[in-house]
């Protein structure tokens, strides 16, 4: 129903002009002399009025109530709280209006079955910069590149692998790498199966060998490394290779016998070994390779220098924060840190002197 110029519903008198005939018939009673029967008439007559008076007042109370319950009704049918229009507090930052920060993970700290603690990560990370976050998968480590390189990916928790895989000048920057039990570095552990007679690397000949991808640094290069140094490209050392796609898959092959052997990130073992000792029970470490610089955390080359700047400064306070703190512990990291200059050029090398020896 629609209201008039008074804010009254149409079809209704306002209250003032729905009260004011009543008032207009006591106006003409005066303080003048009357005679008794005029009197008596006059005092009958005034019951009457004040009796009409009150009914009419009832009804109009009545009215004035119905008024006001249909008024509310009416505000709360169409008044409606949009939470997603509401400005924020001066002390948050809204992600509404901020450009969606997508996000991938190809290399992990932790299990691939652990992912929603990234995805936790992310919430956070969101939370503090203002800027939506999306968290996009791909199979292999070369699809995050490339999606890294076109801008379609923002952010991307990288393998050390994958990094250095890329051309040095195509613009993509390190924003921190993670610190776990004050190291800054990590290893690859070449894994079998404890009652399988393997002992070492060279035992692996001619068996069946489980890789994870193919720009994986512990989980491809190193152990192609071993394998050239050996003599042979890893196709002819072996007699069966696979790419499992994940460290955790690469460890449960060899547990359950479909491979002999496996070249794993020695993050995610430990972090099972301490988190859920019955996916490594029965499996043996039979190589270590020395400390590589740990998988970072980059930005693409479209990503502004100012969303870098906020970025890096966030990831380098998780720590502190209660609402991150608790994912980093589950995470096993201490905390991110800007790297140190030239921390990958060790690696580079390594692979420089595979590539020599390839055939």
């Amino acid at each position: 129903m629609k209201n008039d110029a008074t804010g009254a519903p149409a079809g209704r008198l306002p209250l003032a002009d729905g009260f004011s005939p009543i008032y207009k018939g006591l106006e003409g009673y005066s303080n003048r002399e009357m005679g008794c029967e005029q009197m008596e008439e006059s005092r009958i007559r005034r019951k009457y009025e004040i009796a009409i008076l009150a009914l009419f007042g009832a009804a109009a109370g009545v009215s004035l109530c119905c008024v006001i319950f249909m008024g509310v009704g009416r505000s709360r049918a169409v008044e409606r709280v949009d939470l997603q229009k509401v400005s924020p507090l001066p002390a948050h930052t809204s992600t509404e209006d901020a450009p969606l920060l997508t996000v991938a993970v190809a290399a992990m700290l932790t299990p691939a079955e652990t992912l929603s603690t990234y995805e936790s990560l992310l919430t956070e990370i969101s939370k503090i910069i203002g800027r939506k976050t999306r968290l996009v998968q791909r199979t292999t480590y070369a699809e995050i590149n490339q999606k890294l390189l076109s801008g379609n990916v923002d952010m991307a928790f990288l393998c050390s692998g994958g990094y250095i895989s890329l051309p040095e000048d195509c613009g993509v920057r390190i924003l921190v790498v993670p610190e776990i039990e004050g190291k800054r570095t990590y290893q690859c552990y070449i894994i079998a199966r404890s009652d399988s007679g393997v002992r070492s690397f060279a035992d692996l000949r001619g068996k069946r060998f489980a890789f994870t991808d193919r720009l994986s640094n512990t989980g491809c290069y190193y152990p192609t490394c071993l394998a050239l140094e050996a003599g042979a490209p890893p196709e002819e050392y072996f007699s069966d290779l696979s790419y499992s796609g994940s460290h955790s898959r690469s460890i449960r092959s060899v547990r359950n016998g479909f491979a002999d052997g496996a070249a794993v990130d020695g993050l995610i073992f430990e972090w099972l070994a301490r988190n859920d000792p019955q996916q490594v029970e029965g499996l043996a470490i039979i190589n270590r390779s020395p400390p590589f610089a740990i998988p970072p955390v980059v930005v693409g080359p479209k990503v502004d220098p100012e969303v870098f700047r906020q970025l890096r400064d966030t990831f380098l306070r998780l720590h502190e924060k209660e609402g991150t703190k608790g994912i980093l512990k589950k995470m096993g990291i201490d905390r991110f840190v800007v790297p140190e200059d030239g921390m990958y050029d060790s690696l580079r090398k390594m692979t420089e002197r595979c590539r020599r020896k390839a055939p």
